[in-house]
C-alpha cells in the first residue's frame, strides 16, 4: 500500500506561487503548515531560488580606522625626550688585529 506523498502537487503549486510573490521560507512554512527547513529543502530539490522576505541588513563594518582630525596631536609630532643616535656601521676590517699578523 503506497503512502501519500509528503508534497502533493497542489502543495507544490502553492509553494511556487508563494515564492513568486516574494514570501520568505518562514512565511511559506506557516501558510503550508510545514517547517521552514522542509520548504527550503523542497525548493532546493525543485531548483527554486527563494527570494526571501524583507531583510534588514546591517551596515557593513568599516575595515579601516578613520584618520584622526588634523588638529589633534600626532605621536610623531611630540617633542623627543632624547636625541636618537645614528645607527652604527659594522666593519669587518675594524675587528682584524693587524699588529699580531706575521709579515
Amino acid at each position: 500500500m503506497p503512502s501519500a506523498p509528503a508534497w502533493p502537487e497542489a502543495k507544490t503549486d502553492r509553494l511556487r506561487t508563494l515564492v513568486r510573490q516574494g514570501k520568505s521560507a518562514g512565511e511559506i512554512a506557516v501558510e503550508l503548515n510545514t517547517s521552514r527547513n522542509a520548504v527550503i529543502g523542497r525548493c532546493d530539490r525543485l531548483g527554486i531560488t527563494l527570494g526571501g522576505g524583507k531583510r534588514h541588513h546591517a551596515e557593513p563594518r568599516r575595515r579601516f580606522v578613520t584618520p584622526a582630525p588634523r588638529n589633534s596631536v600626532c605621536v610623531a609630532k611630540r617633542p623627543l625626550l632624547f636625541q636618537p643616535t645614528p645607527p652604527r656601521r659594522f666593519s669587518w676590517e675594524a675587528t682584524v688585529d693587524t699588529a699580531s699578523e706575521p709579515a
